[in-house]
């Protein structure tokens, strides 16, 4: 009798544990898909609209074969009046503790930013990745968006790091302009 209920038990456990990992492993946005919308995902937050995540997005310095990955956070909700996170990653065989600016710059729009954060530094291999933080506003960025053809500045003590985009940054970057950036 003891046995039995403790069979029973142990099923209902494994059950309900079951259930309940399979409820938090299907919590993937629908956005994360293939083609397109695999370069961003998209959550939704009740009142305050859409939030939107564009993955990062590879540029490479000619010289020096550094790179830079740019991702951008932003909300919205029938009109573009916030401002976008950008969050970046210099993989460099140097380390970056302090940048005096960033600069996006293409045929369209130049935009910049000086109020960049250090989020941290580590090693990885042979390369220093060095992760920063900055807000720009996202008007700027739908209109950075319409061109693909981006240069990215960096500027440390009055020397400039430039990253540019390559055939397959350049497609990407044209991707989420046709299927994200045409619903703003």
């Amino acid at each position: 009798m003891q046995i039995s209920t403790l069979n029973k038990f142990f099923h209902w456990f494994l059950l309900l544990s079951i259930l309940f990992f399979n409820g938090c492993m299907s919590l993937k946005p629908i956005s994360a898909q293939s083609g397109a919308s695999s370069l961003y995902e998209t959550f939704f937050v009740g009142e305050l609209g859409t939030q939107y995540f564009i993955k990062p997005i590879l540029f490479k310095e000619v010289e020096k074969k550094d790179k830079i990955f740019l991702d951008f956070t932003f909300r919205y909700k029938n009109t573009v009046e916030d401002s976008a996170i950008i969050n970046f990653s210099v993989n460099s065989t140097e380390i970056f503790k302090n940048l005096d600016s960033l600069e996006i710059i293409n045929d369209i729009k130049n935009i910049s930013s000086n109020k960049i954060k250090l989020m941290y530094n580590e090693k990885l291999s042979k390369k220093l990745i060095s992760r920063f933080s900055c807000s720009i506003l996202l008007e700027d960025i739908c209109q950075i968006f319409k061109n693909e053809n981006w240069h990215i500045n960096l500027y440390i003590d009055s020397v400039k790091y430039s990253f540019y985009s390559s055939k397959k940054t350049k497609k990407t970057l044209k991707k989420v302009c046709d299927n994200l950036f045409i619903l703003f």
